[in-house]
């Protein structure tokens, strides 16, 4: 009797193990997470800790932290047709409210001004 009772509870914490583990899903510090199931995009991102969620949903990571982005050195020709050499520096940042929209409009963040994105706007809320 003893013998079934431990195969019995060997195998309830195996399973909750596994349900543990597919079950959930952890947000870092700065970060969100949209989900997605069959294409569809979940309009509310979760925010960071840690949280029970659908096993199978796909989650994507953005990273709501300030960013800078360089470019190279840009040569401009002035009125005096003299030329000014420049290094431009765009400090972004992606609103975490509007990390379901981005997904859903561009794909990802990294994907913008590549070409590959079809130049829709993403609403800022507030």
């Amino acid at each position: 009797m003893n013998e079934k009772r431990l195969i019995a509870l060997g195998i309830t914490i195996l399973f909750g193990g596994f349900v543990f583990a597919f079950c959930t899903e952890q947000v870092d510090a700065g970060h969100v997470k949209v989900g997605t199931l069959f294409g569809d995009v979940d309009p509310e991102p979760i925010e960071q800790g840690f949280h029970f969620v659908n096993p199978i949903k796909n989650w994507h990571e953005y990273d709501c932290r300030e960013k800078t982005h360089f470019t190279q050195q840009i040569q401009v020709s002035a009125r005096d047709e003299q030329t000014l050499t420049m290094d431009i520096s765009i400090q972004f940042r992606v609103i975490a409210a509007a990390a379901a929209t981005i997904k859903q409009e561009t794909g990802t963040v990294e994907g913008r001004g590549r070409g590959d994105s079809h130049g829709s706007q993403v609403p800022i809320p507030g």
